[in-house]
């Protein structure tokens, strides 16, 4: 028996850093659903399209149940009821942060009071730099 057998975890965003702990997670035998935005019409490619192609995502997102909804949906609320943990990489920099897409604590633990909410951010959610943008920590070629 896997040490986070029965445990579900729900991942939101398109960061690197939330993609590789629901991985971990999901290698302790927790189920992982990614939750991604409703794909846009092949014509027009957008930036995260792209993203989700990359090698490391390929890899990162492998073994994950994977569902597209808006963060603004009557069925993403159920499936924040339905798990036990909700981890997000969302930028706060950018337009998809948390506040205001129904996916701020406050707004989920009214859907489920016992749900654990991890939230992967550069600089937190309150004090100087709420809203400040990290940095890639590995060098580049």
């Amino acid at each position: 028996m896997s040490a986070l057998a029965g445990v579900r975890v729900l991942e939101l965003g398109t960061g690197i850093g939330a993609s590789f702990c629901t991985k971990l997670l999901g290698q302790l035998g927790a189920h992982v659903v990614k939750v991604t935005p409703p794909r846009p019409k092949p014509e027009a490619v957008t930036e995260e399209a792209a993203l989700r192609e990359r090698a490391e995502y390929v890899y990162l997102d492998a073994g994950k149940e994977a569902i597209e909804c808006g963060l603004d949906t009557d069925a993403f609320l159920d499936e924040v009821h339905a798990c036990d943990l909700l981890v997000h990489g969302l930028d706060p920099a950018t337009g998809d942060a948390a506040a205001g897409l129904r996916a701020e604590y406050e707004s989920l633990r009214r859907v489920k009071p016992d749900l654990i909410y991890v939230a992967l951010t550069p600089f937190g959610t309150t004090g100087a730099q709420p809203r400040g943008r990290g940095a890639i920590s590995t060098p580049r070629r």
